[in-house]
């Protein structure tokens, strides 16, 4: 059962050394320019005190440390803030917690990117296709299948990756099913390379058979490759929410 630990009337603070400027565009607390306190890159959810400029020192209210993965008990009769180390016990398991909320986070990321690269194809070809009808140079088909075949290997890679990741996953206890997103992604691949070679025969013969089976199949690789994308970003709120309840 998820642990929680009473914060809202106890006002603890670690102190980080170093000026901080232009703070003020995340608002202000009692008077302090608010700091917006990110890991690796993730803003870090403020349920009470957030982390403010104050004399020129960043402070961090300790129970958003927590996030970070950095464990603590409070003694309120001692008035002491003790932290623990993620060594062993059930530190190293808030520790695999934390990394595997960025091992999904990473993965999820690499995925939706990969997405964004695939539907980007659908721009290159139909510049491609702007060449072709106005005999200019624009994006020529060299530069069209150089493309296509740069995503075909990055997906590749990724793919690979995403393989990799997920079995490490299991190591943490974190079952994670990204198949119905690759999958979408392969059949856009798919799609693509068919609406190439339409474009490449349409650039001999302007047929508008051709012409036609080359937007169809262009088409149906962005819609394929979209809703992946789409299929990726419901996933990761998903598994995300599953990881931070997590308790291995």
């Amino acid at each position: 059962m998820k642990k929680k630990v009473l914060l809202a009337t106890v006002a603890l603070f670690v102190l980080i050394a170093g000026v901080v400027s232009a703070a003020s565009i995340w608002g202000t607390y009692k008077g302090n320019d608010i700091i917006r306190l990110t890991v690796n890159g993730d803003p870090v959810k403020v349920s009470d005190v957030p982390v403010i400029s104050y004399n020129n020192r960043t402070m961090i209210p300790i129970y958003l440390l927590q996030q970070a993965g950095i464990g603590y008990t409070w003694d309120q009769k001692n008035k002491t803030v003790d932290i623990k180390q993620n060594t062993s016990g059930n530190n190293s398991n808030d520790t695999k917690k934390i990394k595997g909320y960025f091992k999904v986070t990473d993965m999820y990321k690499r995925t939706d990117a990969l997405g964004s690269q695939i539907t980007g194809l659908s721009t290159t070809f139909n510049l491609a296709y702007n060449t072709i009808r106005d005999n200019s140079n624009v994006v020529p088909l060299s530069e069209a299948l150089e493309r296509l075949n740069n995503v075909i290997n990055n997906y590749n890679s990724q793919a690979n990756y995403i393989d990799s990741t997920i079995l490490e996953l299991r190591n943490y206890g974190i079952y994670i099913d990204l198949s119905d997103v690759t999958r979408k992604y392969y059949d856009a691949i798919d799609y693509y390379k068919a609406s190439y070679t339409y474009l490449e025969r349409y650039s001999s013969t302007f047929s508008k058979s051709d012409f036609n089976n080359y937007l169809s199949n262009s088409n149906d690789g962005f819609d394929n490759a979209f809703n992946g994308r789409v299929l990726c970003e419901n996933n990761y709120q998903k598994y995300r929410d599953i990881i931070l309840n997590y308790n291995p």
